[in-house]
């Protein structure tokens, strides 16, 4: 039990981590995507 609960809290950072970029990578997505739009409209 202990053993297995150490393994598994080394491997909770990089999850934490995997979670994290996705979010940000999500975030900046639809960032630029707004701001896209927005120059468009400007443009127009």
């Amino acid at each position: 039990m202990g053993r297995h609960f150490q393994c598994h809290e080394k491997q909770n950072p990089f999850d934490l981590l995997k979670r994290v970029f996705l979010n940000i990578l999500i975030l900046f997505n639809t960032f630029s995507a707004r701001l896209s739009a927005r120059m468009k409209m400007m443009m127009m």
